[in-house]
């Protein structure tokens, strides 16, 4: 009978320990080696399926596997990662926001269609078919400003004055469009020679609107997705550059992204939670940096072959 230490070392899919031993189990942890079976078809058949999303919070023995057996640089990973979370986003867009958001606008279409005059702007002059002043006032209902009321007032007389601080007024002139906010440069119509506008434009502009209703939630999901994922791709680059500075000399920069791609899954998920509880963190930008880079740096120690 050959003694332990002419036996092959193995290491524990758990803990990362190695022992050189005939058991199926490690004797550190109690992890199961399965009686010489790979470390590889251990670790699998223990942590399947999206258990990685968990594991990547806590798991040292995740990171290794990561690190020693993933092959690639881990994006089929974060690109599973991203369709799922963009996923989330497009269903709670199309439960919670868009109802909101199309009762919103039928209001505000409803006030344009009823009130709304005819607007014609005929070489750089604006001019409409009711009496200076008139006014418009327009709720927007909102999440962020929710009982908002918007006065628009069209006043074509000569030399109108306007002193209103408010975000809350727009006064639109002969020859410009004023608002009450600071640094608000006034936008003239010299560059329009020809445009009218009536109720029946606004008519179509909302027939165009509604048509997109049902589509926006998959509109939605195509664009976060695509969107988080090349920049996602571009982090993980930078953040394995960043990871050269506190990893062995052994470890090449594939096997970095892959780590920095999975040292991103947190960051991804916290992000989630705090949009889904509608709870606001400043500079969470910032704070997600510092977040990937901790576990950056987890990663890397737990990969690594020391």
């Amino acid at each position: 009978m050959p003694v332990a230490e002419e036996l092959p070392e193995k290491r524990c899919p758990r803990c990362g320990q190695r022992d050189r031993t005939t058991f199926s189990t490690c004797r550190y942890c109690g992890a199961n080696y399965s009686t010489y079976e790979s470390e590889r078809r251990v670790y699998q058949k223990q942590y399947a399926g999206g258990q990685g999303v968990f594991l990547s919070f806590y798991s040292p023995a995740f990171y290794l596997e990561v690190g020693k057996w993933w092959t690639g640089v881990g994006y089929l990973y974060l690109c599973s990662l991203l369709f799922v979370v963009s996923l989330v986003y497009a269903i709670k867009f199309q439960v919670v926001d868009l109802p909101k958001l199309e009762r919103s606008c039928k209001e505000i279409y409803g006030v344009l269609s009823a009130q709304m005059p005819k607007v014609t702007i005929d070489n750089g002059h604006l001019s409409i078919d009711k009496t200076s002043p008139y006014t418009i006032r327009v709720p927007i209902q909102s999440s962020v400003l929710p009982g908002k009321t918007v006065t628009i007032i069209f006043d074509t007389r000569d030399q109108v004055p306007f002193t209103s601080q408010s975000d809350d007024v727009i006064l639109v002139t002969a020859d410009n469009i004023y608002r009450g906010k600071r640094n608000f440069t006034p936008r003239g119509f010299e560059r329009i020679d020809n445009f009218v506008v009536d109720r029946s434009d606004i008519k179509r502009m909302w027939d165009s609107l509604s048509s997109f209703f049902p589509w926006s939630a998959a509109a939605l999901f195509s664009v976060n997705f695509l969107g988080t994922f090349i920049v996602c791709v571009f982090q993980s680059v930078v953040y394995a550059s960043i990871g050269r500075s506190f990893s062995d000399r052994k470890m090449n920069f594939a096997t970095l992204v892959r780590l920095s791609s999975v040292a991103m899954t947190p960051a991804i998920i916290l992000q989630l939670i705090l949009r889904l509880a509608s709870i606001f963190v400043p500079f969470w930008g910032i704070v997600s940096i510092f977040i990937v880079l901790a576990y950056l740096y987890f990663a890397v120690v737990s990969s690594s072959e020391s």
